[in-house]
């Protein structure tokens, strides 16, 4: 029987600009998936695609919103199987509220969280 390799995500704020070359270096181990949209966590390959593409939303929006949009995420994370997460930090007050909720929510589920503070950290 085969070994389970663990799953791994790594989650960016949806408002960061990431070019295809620097996803493909952060990309080689774990999935990437951006935070901070009403659609709950969105992977790269559907980045650029309609509705996903909007980066832009109402800050009330995720502020109103904050409890559904981290269930949706938890939910995402489960099912998915994330055995450890790398969440890169926002500079956004109100996406933050979510990734202070959001890690709390993780590690109560018994996944692991390593935030980090620039992508730079990563890309080194």
């Amino acid at each position: 029987m085969r070994k389970r390799h663990s799953r791994i995500a790594l989650l960016l704020p949806n408002t960061l600009k990431l070019s295809i070359e620097k996803a493909i270096r952060l990309g080689t181990e774990s999935e990437i998936l951006f935070y901070g949209t009403p659609f709950g966590l969105i992977p790269f390959s559907l980045r650029y695609s309609y509705p996903f593409s909007q980066t832009n939303y109402p800050k009330s929006l995720i502020e109103d919103c904050l409890q559904d949009l981290i269930e949706i995420a938890m939910s995402q994370m489960t099912v998915a199987g994330y055995e450890k997460i790398y969440l890169v930090k926002a500079k956004s007050k109100q996406l933050n509220l979510f990734v202070g909720e959001f890690i709390e929510r993780l590690k109560r589920a018994g996944i692991e969280v390593e935030v980090v503070e620039d992508l730079k950290d990563l890309l080194s």
